[in-house]
């Protein structure tokens, strides 16, 4: 009842107090900014990246909570016996082809070619590095051994979702399990994933602001020509989701939804 009124409230909001009409207007002012003066937009960067990772700290924590609320609430535990296997295999499927997905898109259509950036010049983050270094040199049998992390706390700091969500279902099972004595517990997981669920309300009211900052830095940095590019890859990215979607989504949604009848 509280979520429903809420969206009823918004439903109610004018069009000019909209979330997405406030998006729509910082970016214009992004883009003006960095076209009438280049030096000024790209002093805007920190803004955007602040807002992207006020929004990735997040990922972990509510992604967690989620899977633990819903497999530590279910009566028969039995019925959610390989809820977890099939989790983290379909998110092993969906990831890969959705590699090849855009792999294949991007390819047949290199619609961010012309970009105003170099890529020889381009330098990767140290971090970034130690990713491409391990890629290259890891066995594809450690692709599956990855998904059990070598703390409790790793996965949340790195923000890789599939150890988080292998570590959700452990103790979402477990939680059950324990029975009466987690139930304080559960009631405390509830309590949190509304909290983290509220903060990211909050956050999401300064994306007016982050993307300001992201268009500020982008058209100040690469010129505002930069934008047909950036736009007609946006376009090819949204058709490839369609497509995943439809090809691979509403299959593989379909083949579950018959199988748990």
């Amino acid at each position: 009842m509280p979520a429903q009124h809420a969206i009823e409230q918004q439903a109610k909001k004018p069009w000019y107090r909209q979330l997405y009409f406030w998006v729509i207007t910082a970016i214009v002012i992004g883009i003006i900014l960095g076209w009438s003066a280049p030096s000024i937009g790209t002093e805007m960067e920190p803004i955007g990246t602040t807002f992207v990772a006020a929004m990735r700290m997040l990922i972990g924590p509510i992604v967690f909570l989620t899977i633990v609320g819903g497999i530590a609430g279910v009566a028969d535990l039995k019925k959610v016996g390989l809820t977890g296997l099939k989790a983290i295999a379909y998110f092993q499927v969906g990831t890969i082809v959705a590699l090849a997905f855009g792999l294949l898109a991007i390819t047949l259509f290199p619609l961010g070619n012309g970009m105003n950036a170099d890529v020889s010049g381009l330098q990767t983050t140290e971090k970034a590095q130690s990713y491409i270094e391990s890629g290259q040199s890891q066995q594809w049998w450690q692709f599956l051994t990855h998904i059990i992390p070598e703390s409790f706390v790793a996965p949340f700091v790195e923000v890789d979702i599939l150890q988080i969500i292998f570590l959700a279902v452990m103790f979402g099972v477990a939680l059950n399990l324990v029975g009466s004595v987690g139930e304080p517990i559960l009631d405390g997981i509830h309590r949190l994933t509304a909290v983290f669920f509220k903060i990211l309300n909050i956050i999401m009211k300064a994306a007016p602001v982050g993307a300001f900052g992201a268009m500020a830095f982008a058209v100040g940095k690469y010129g505002v020509q930069s934008l047909s590019n950036l736009g007609t890859l946006i376009l090819l990215f949204y058709a490839t989701s369609i497509l995943f979607v439809i090809l691979v989504l509403a299959p593989a949604t379909g083949a579950a939804a018959a199988l748990a009848v």
